[in-house]
C-alpha cells in the first residue's frame, strides 16, 4: 500500500505536518526554539534544494522540517494566548458578580426560557478594578423565574453588550469517557462561560459593530435565508432543510439527532460537498448562459465558494469542501491532471496551517476520513459491481445509480464505522438501506431548499409554493429516518471502542481491499487473526476490585465491581430537567465497563439525588436484586419505581442494622437502620428521610468501605453507640454530601479514613461540602476527593493496596 503515497506529496505532507500537531499537542516545547529550528532546517533545505536536489538527505530533512513546523503550529494555536486574554482570570464563584462587555459575534439562539451566543471579550469590571480583556465566551441568559413576567430584550448579531453575571471556566470531563464540553469549546476558540441570571441583567449600548463583510453580506443574507424557510416551512422540517441549506442547527431537536443517530444519517444535516457541489454547477451553468470569460468565471466562482463557506459557518466539512472544489477548478483551469488524493491532503494541510486544533474535531476527522473512503473504496465497489450494470434501459439506469449510492454509502460507512462507534457510541443497522432513498430525496430537498430562497428575492408567492412542496417532501424523509430509528434492530449500542480497535479496524480493511497480491489462505489466516486480536483487546483480565463514585452532581452513586465479577450499585443519582444521571452518566459507565446486570441494587433513602436516575437504570437493566430502607414517600416518582419493581418482578428486601450479605469474596454488614428510625422517616414527608438512610460496610479481605447514604448526626449517634471500632475503614464515603449534618467528630474518629470521598455538585445551592467537616477530616489525615473539584473518584485495590485510577 506504501507504493500509493509515491505520486501524492500532498497526502504525506499532510501526515508528517498532523503528527507534528498531534506531538505539539501532547509535548509543550518553547515556541521560540520550535521557530529557530523550523527557520534553520528551512535554510539546510533550501540549500540542499539547489545544490544536491537528488540527495535522499534532503527528503528526511523536509519531512523534519514539516514535522517540526506541525509541532511549532500546534503549540502556537494550543498554548499562545494574549497578555490580556480572558482565559487567564480567575472565575468569579457562585456569589460573586462581575460586568462583562463585547460584541455579539453569532446570531442569538433563543428558546423558551433561555438565550444563548459568542461574545468577543473587550472588558471585565470585578469588585475591585476594569480590565481590557480579549478573546471569546459563551453567553447564556436564563429567564429568572420570577413571578413578574420578563421578556428577552431583542440581540443582534455585532450588538455590543454590556452583562452582569458570573465568569467560569467549561467543566472538563466528570467520569470516565464522558463528552468533554472544556476540550469542545476549546477547539472552538472559547475559554470561558458566562452565566446571566435574568433578562434585566444585560442591555444593548451600541449595535453594528460588525466588519464590512458580516455586516453587508454574510448576515444579511444569512437572516434572510432562514426567515424564509421560518415562513414558508415550518416545524422540524424547516430546521431540517435550515441544517442542510444554511447550517444553522440550533433548531434541530435532541429527539431529531438521536433519530439521524440511530438511523445512520447524520451526515445529512451537515453542511459539506454536496452543497459546494451544487453550487459550482449552477454557476458554471449561469457563466456559460452569460457567456462570461473564463477566466474571470473561475475567480467569481471562488469568491462566491468562500462567501457560501462563511456563510453556513465554516464548519470542517464545508472549509475542506471548499477548498477542494477550489483546487479542483483552478486545476482545471491550468489544465493539470487532478490526483484526488492530491487534492484531499492539499485541503487537509491548508485548514491545519489555518487552524491546527480542527485536527482534534470529530467533524473534521469524520469528514476527511468519509472522503477518502469514498474515493478508496468507490473505485473497487465499481470495479467489481457496477461496471456489470449495462444502462442501456430505464429500469437499468434506476437499478445503476441506485447501486451507486448503495456503494458510495457503503465506501462512506466503511470509513466512518469506527469513528462514529468511539464519537456516539453506536452503530447503525439501517444505515445502507436508508441512505439508498434518504441521500436522494435529502439532495432534491437542498436543490429545493436553494430554489426556494432565489426565488425568494423576487417572488413570496412562488417561493411559499416551492417551500409548501418541499415541507411534504421533509416530512417523509424524518418520518422515514424517525421509522428506521425506531425499529427494534436499528442500532447496536459500542461503548467500548479502543485505539487498539481502531488500527486493528484498518488492518482489517486493508487487509480486505489491498493485500490482492497475496493469495486467499494468507489473507484468511490474517484476518482470523486480527479478529481475534480485536476480540482479546477487549477482554478484561483485571481481576482487582474496582469501586467508582461517579460524578452525578449534587447527588449519590456507586458501583462495586467485584473480582469475581459482580456488580453492586449504590444510588443512582439525581434528576433535573435536562439532566438524568442514570441516563447520562451511570448506564455509559455500566457499559464501558461491559457491565449489563446488576447483581445486587441498593438505594439508600428515597430523595430524588439518590433515586432520580433509577427509573432508567429499572427499565434498561437486568437487576437480580435490590436491596432498600423500607422508607415509604407518597410521590408519582417513588410510585412509579414501585411499579417497575413489581411489574419486572425484581426481589427486594428490607435491610435491617445487623444484616449480613456473604459471598466467597466480600462481604457486605448492613450497620444502619433500624426500625425506629425508618418509621420516623417515613410519615409521608420529604424532610425526615435522611435519617433512614442504609449505612454498609464494605469489606474485601483486607480492604474496607464505609457507606453511609445521607445518615445525619442522630443516625450516627446510634451507629458508633452500636458498633464502635468495627467502624474503621479504609474509604469513608462522606455521608450527606459532605453536610455539617453528618460526618461528626465521633464517627469520623471511629472511621479514620485513609480516603474519603465527598458527592456534591459544583456550586451547589447548600454550599455543600461544610468547611468544618473539610478540617475535621484534614485534621485525621484523610486524603479528600470531591466529585465537585475532582470530578468520579476510580479505586481499584487487590485486598490489600488501594490505588487510585487516573483515568484523565
Amino acid at each position: 500500500m506504501l507504493h500509493l503515497l509515491k505520486n501524492i506529496p500532498a497526502v504525506k505532507f499532510f501526515i508528517v505536518f498532523a503528527l507534528g500537531v498531534i506531538a505539539g499537542n501532547i509535548f509543550f516545547l518553547s515556541a521560540q526554539y520550535l521557530f529557530y529550528s523550523v527557520l534553520i532546517l528551512f535554510l539546510f533545505n533550501l540549500i540542499l534544494f539547489y545544490k544536491s536536489p537528488e540527495n535522499n538527505f534532503r527528503h528526511i530533512l523536509l519531512f523534519l522540517l514539516i514535522f517540526i513546523a506541525g509541532v511549532f503550529k500546534s503549540n502556537i494555536d494550543f498554548n499562545l494566548t494574549e497578555a490580556n486574554s480572558i482565559k487567564k482570570f480567575p472565575d468569579s464563584g457562585k456569589n460573586n458578580y462581575v460586568q462583562l462587555t463585547g460584541i455579539i459575534k453569532n446570531i442569538p439562539d433563543y428558546d423558551s426560557g433561555r438565550v444563548r451566543f459568542v461574545l468577543e471579550s473587550e472588558n471585565l469590571v470585578t469588585m475591585k478594578d476594569s480590565f481590557n480583556v480579549a478573546g471569546d465566551v459563551i453567553v447564556r441568559i436564563f429567564k429568572s423565574g420570577q413571578k413578574i413576567e420578563e421578556n428577552a430584550k431583542e440581540l443582534e448579531e455585532g450588538d455590543r453588550v454590556s452583562l452582569i453575571g458570573r465568569i467560569s471556566t467549561p467543566e472538563p470531563m466528570r467520569n470516565p469517557d464522558e463528552f468533554d464540553y472544556k476540550r469542545y469549546l476549546q477547539l472552538q476558540g472559547i475559554d470561558k462561560i458566562f452565566t446571566v441570571n435574568g433578562y434585566n441583567f444585560y442591555e444593548v449600548t451600541s449595535k453594528n459593530n460588525l466588519g464590512f463583510l458580516d455586516k453587508y453580506i454574510i448576515y444579511p443574507s444569512k437572516k434572510f435565508a432562514l426567515n424564509n424557510i421560518n415562513r414558508f416551512v415550518p416545524g422540524d422540517e424547516g430546521a431540517f432543510l435550515k441544517a442542510i441549506v444554511t447550517g444553522e442547527r440550533t433548531d434541530i431537536t435532541r429527539e431529531m439527532k438521536v433519530d439521524f443517530v440511530n438511523a445512520g444519517v447524520m451526515h445529512l444535516i451537515a453542511v459539506s460537498g454536496l452543497n459546494i457541489a451544487y453550487v459550482i454547477i449552477f454557476l458554471t451553468i449561469l457563466f456559460s448562459i452569460l457567456r462570461i470569460p473564463q477566466p474571470y468565471r473561475l475567480i467569481i466562482i471562488i469568491i462566491l465558494l468562500f462567501y457560501y463557506c462563511l456563510f453556513t459557518g465554516s464548519s470542517p466539512s464545508i472549509v475542506r469542501a471548499t477548498f477542494m472544489g477550489v483546487i479542483i477548478l483552478t486545476g482545471f483551469q491550468i489544465q493539470r491532471k487532478i490526483i484526488i488524493y492530491n487534492v484531499i491532503g492539499f485541503s487537509g494541510l491548508l485548514m491545519l496551517l489555518y487552524d491546527s486544533k480542527q485536527l482534534f474535531d470529530p467533524s473534521f476527522i469524520l469528514s476527511f476520513a468519509a472522503v477518502i473512503s469514498i474515493v478508496f473504496l468507490y473505485k473497487r465497489f465499481e470495479d467489481l459491481f457496477i461496471q456489470r450494470v449495462k444502462a442501456n434501459t430505464l429500469w437499468k439506469k434506476f437499478l445503476f445509480w441506485m447501486m451507486v449510492t448503495f456503494f458510495i454509502t457503503l465506501a462512506a460507512q466503511i470509513g466512518t464505522l469506527p469513528l462514529t462507534a468511539l464519537y456516539f457510541n453506536k452503530l447503525s443497522l439501517v444505515a445502507l438501506f436508508v441512505n439508498i432513498f434518504s441521500v436522494w430525496a435529502s439532495n432534491i430537498s437542498l436543490a429545493l431548499g436553494f430554489l426556494q430562497i432565489l426565488i425568494g428575492i423576487f417572488s413570496d408567492f412562488l417561493s411559499s409554493i416551492i417551500g409548501e412542496t418541499n415541507y411534504w417532501f421533509l416530512k417523509a424523509q424524518l418520518w422515514l429516518i424517525k421509522y428506521s430509528a425506531q425499529l427494534p434492530f436499528s442500532y447496536v449500542n459500542i461503548y467500548k471502542f479502543s485505539f487498539a480497535n481502531l488500527v486493528l479496524y484498518l488492518a482489517f480493511i486493508i487487509n480486505l481491499f489491498t493485500l490482492k497480491k497475496y493469495n486467499l489462505k494468507f489473507r484468511g489466516t490474517l484476518a482470523v487473526l486480527i479478529i481475534a486480536a480485536f476480540y482479546l483487546t477487549n477482554l478484561d483480565f483485571n481481576r482487582n476490585l474496582k469501586i467508582a463514585f461517579l460524578d452525578v452532581g449534587q447527588g449519590d452513586c456507586a458501583v462495586i465491581k467485584t473480582p469475581e465479577g459482580k456488580t453492586i450499585l449504590i444510588d443512582a443519582g439525581g434528576q433535573n430537567f435536562n439532566y438524568n444521571a442514570g441516563e447520562n452518566t451511570v448506564t455509559p459507565y455500566l457499559k464501558r465497563n461491559d457491565i449489563d446486570k446488576i447483581d445486587l441494587l441498593v438505594y439508600t433513602h428515597l430523595h430524588m439525588d439518590h433515586i432520580g436516575g433509577l427509573k432508567y437504570i429499572l427499565e434498561n437493566f437486568q437487576v437480580d436484586n435490590i436491596l432498600e430502607s423500607g422508607q415509604r414517600y407518597n410521590s408519582p416518582y417513588v410510585n412509579s419505581i414501585d411499579s417497575i419493581i413489581r411489574a419486572k418482578k425484581i426481589p427486594r428486601s428490607v435491610m435491617r442494622f445487623g444484616d449480613v450479605i456473604k459471598s466467597d469474596e466480600f462481604r457486605l454488614y448492613c450497620l444502619f437502620p433500624n426500625e425506629e428510625f425508618v418509621k420516623l422517616s417515613s410519615d409521608y414527608s420529604n424532610s425526615n428521610l435522611n435519617n433512614g438512610s442504609v449505612v454498609l460496610k464494605f469489606k474485601y479481605k483486607d480492604t474496607e468501605v464505609l457507606f453511609t447514604g445521607d445518615a445525619e448526626k442522630e443516625a450516627e449517634r446510634f451507629i458508633v453507640n452500636s458498633y464502635g471500632k468495627f467502624l474503621s475503614a479504609d474509604i469513608l464515603k462522606a455521608g450527606h454530601h459532605g453536610s455539617i449534618t453528618s460526618t461528626t467528630i465521633p464517627l469520623a474518629i471511629k472511621c479514620n479514613p485513609k480516603i474519603t470521598l465527598i458527592s456534591c455538585g459544583l456550586y451547589n445551592i447548600y454550599n455543600h461540602p461544610s468547611d468544618i467537616v473539610l478540617r475535621r477530616l484534614k485534621l485525621l489525615g484523610s486524603e479528600i476527593y470531591r466529585t465537585d473539584l475532582d470530578g468520579a473518584l476510580i479505586l481499584e485495590s487487590d485486598g490489600k493496596k488501594i490505588d487510585v485510577t487516573d483515568w484523565k
